[in-house]
């Protein structure tokens, strides 16, 4: 019994976790309703002038991944493979939380089935012994755990699936400009 201690402080500190992970969320999800307007008009921009002006991404303030960008890009590009290797260490940044989000998401419930099977072998022992009451304590503790390991566990993957997607398409996004400034470049030195 003295092992569902741990397991249950631990399993508290992963829901508080997800909890605040989940705050994050709904802040990013706000950010992103509001100002992926304004990114959009920038990228139709670049498509319809065909542009490689990209001041633009240091002047506002925008969201998520391409904020990040936004941060590492040089003032001055005199090599469009800058803006691959940034791409590219935003990709390895955004898979790390993704990652870390899905071990989230395993975690919950591989802890609320240890706190399920611990406090089962003395309740299954009282049982024994025909001592119902701390059978009866048992299984609320079992079940509880689980409950809050399934809740958990649940939070973090439907965090990681939608930043997923988040993700998946910032990096779209920033792989188009790196193209639109490619051209540019090309078509600079050939003249």
């Amino acid at each position: 019994m003295f092992l569902l201690i741990p397991v249950m402080l631990t399993l508290l500190f992963l829901l508080g976790f997800a909890i605040i992970m989940l705050g994050g969320f709904i802040a990013e999800y706000i950010e992103r309703r509001r100002k992926r307007p304004i990114f959009q008009k920038y990228l139709e921009r670049m498509l319809h002038l065909k542009t490689s002006e990209i001041s633009w991404c240091k002047r506002e303030n925008l969201y998520g991944l391409i904020n990040i960008f936004k941060k590492r890009l040089p003032l001055k590009i005199k090599n469009p493979k800058t803006i691959e290797k940034i791409i590219d260490d935003i990709e390895i940044y955004s898979l790390g939380k993704i990652t870390n989000l899905m071990i989230g998401a395993r975690l919950g419930p591989a802890l609320g089935l240890m706190g399920t099977l611990i406090p089962l072998g003395p309740g299954l022992m009282a049982l024994g012994t025909g001592n119902i009451s701390i059978l009866a304590n048992s299984l609320v503790v079992a079940f509880t755990t689980t409950i809050i390991g399934l809740f958990t566990g649940s939070l973090f993957y439907i965090i990681a699936q939608i930043k997923r997607r988040w993700y998946l398409n910032d990096l779209n996004d920033l792989r188009f400009i790196q193209e639109c400034v490619e051209y540019a470049h090309e078509t600079k030195t050939e003249t």
